[in-house]
């Protein structure tokens, strides 16, 4: 029986977001990336946990996704390729070594 495509879309939803937290995580971990830079993910999750403190009213999901958007765009592009080419290279091999059992 064929899935619905809400599901597949999901699915998707979900892989990008497991894609670009595992990016974030590796590039805030990066140190060619800046220290700078690396306060706006932590501004969005303090903006999200803590909304009180600031005095404009924003939603919660903008402020978030305009956070990692600026993080990922203003970080060094060769240095966000080279992580995205080695989480492929990494999944690649992951998924050749799988064995259906």
């Amino acid at each position: 029986m064929p899935e619905p495509a809400l599901t597949k879309e999901r699915e998707t939803v979900f892989r990008k977001a497991a894609v670009y937290s595992r990016l974030i995580l590796r590039l805030i971990l990066d140190p060619r990336v800046s220290l700078f830079l690396k306060a706006l993910p932590f501004g969005s999750l303090l903006y999200l946990v803590l909304p009180d403190l600031f005095p404009f009213i924003v939603d919660d999901a903008l402020v978030l996704g305009l956070g990692v958007y600026l993080f990922i765009a203003l970080c060094p592009q060769e240095v966000v390729q080279e992580h995205l080419a080695e989480m492929q290279n990494r999944n690649q091999t992951a998924a050749s070594t799988t064995v259906d059992g």
